[in-house]
């Protein structure tokens, strides 16, 4: 297979050296990646230096600064910010055969349709990881925390056809779990993500501080809870305790532990405050559910 990454940050650099370490030149699978900029160049030139656990130098087949001339693709993983979705589909149009297959990897729980709506024809999985790493330098990637686990599946819930992608990514150390109920395994992702995200950007503040202050944790609690009942009134069946589970992940990550989101404010990036804390606040209004707690947030960041 012809397997494509685009968009090589902290998401696609893990997923990128791990299929790189095993499905190296020569193998049957050929691993693409499609970069930009400085980072772009600084792989082309050197490999791509991935600091987990372990510090490795992976390289790819190939490396593009487009997809313009990088051939067809049979399996495409998008690791790109939610903005740029549309505008990335619609490129990889001349890339695709009638067999390709796409997995969305970005923030977010409706990627997935917003894909399908761009590319009707092509089959979308949707999916999800829980790796915190991001760009440390151009051609450096580096992990902080995250165990790794990564889900994808169909939306209809038929994952048969799709065993030999699950087959292929454990084989390269990547823990995936191929989902009948992706839907709900997203939301489960996206309720962690948005709550910790939003807060920890409007007070600049990592996990570990907002744990050990009693108000700030219960704000926490107040999101947790007001995604929860979005997810509901969505038919999303997360269980009753997803509240406490969530709360019990946060006290294992270690206390300096930052979110993206975070991070894009600090570094001067454009933060996906639309996916991770917009989203809740249009749905409740859109459900006819008061979400005070974002609501509040999202004033807070608006004004940053």
């Amino acid at each position: 297979m012809k397997i494509a990454l685009i968009g090589i940050g902290g998401i696609g650099g893990y997923i990128g050296s791990k299929l790189c370490s095993t499905y190296s030149v020569g193998s049957e699978h050929e691993i693409i990646f499609i970069q930009r900029g400085e980072h772009y160049r600084k792989i082309k030139d050197f490999g791509l230096k991935y600091i987990g656990k372990d510090e490795i130098i992976v390289y790819p087949n190939a490396i593009y600064e487009s997809t313009e001339n990088a051939g067809l693709f049979d399996l495409v993983f998008i690791n790109i910010k939610s903005r740029d979705l549309e505008e990335t589909t619609l490129s990889l149009k001349g890339n695709l055969h009638a067999k390709s297959i796409i997995i969305t990897m970005l923030n977010g729980v409706n990627n997935a349709s917003r894909l399908q709506a761009v590319l009707s024809e092509i089959i979308i999985l949707n999916g999800c990881i829980y790796v915190s790493a991001a760009i440390e330098s151009p051609g450096i990637v580096r992990q902080i925390g995250g165990a790794g686990n990564l889900y994808f599946g169909p939306e209809n819930g038929e994952i048969s056809p799709y065993t030999f992608i699950e087959k292929l990514l454990n084989d390269a150390g990547l823990k995936a779990i191929l989902s009948s109920d992706i839907i709900k395994a997203v939301w489960e992702k996206y309720m962690l993500i948005s709550s910790w995200a939003s807060l920890s950007s409007e007070y600049a503040l990592p996990i570990g501080a907002i744990l050990a202050d009693e108000v700030k944790c219960s704000e926490l609690k107040l999101l947790l809870n007001e995604v929860f009942v979005v997810a509901k009134a969505s038919k999303v069946c997360l269980s009753d305790d997803i509240v406490q589970k969530c709360l019990d992940r946060y006290a294992q990550l270690p206390y300096e532990n930052k979110t993206s989101m975070q991070l894009d404010i600090e570094t001067g990036k454009k933060p996906e405050i639309d996916v991770l804390t917009k989203f809740i606040v249009d749905s409740g209004k859109q459900l006819g559910i008061a979400v005070p707690g974002y609501c509040s947030v999202l004033q807070a960041l608006d004004n940053l």
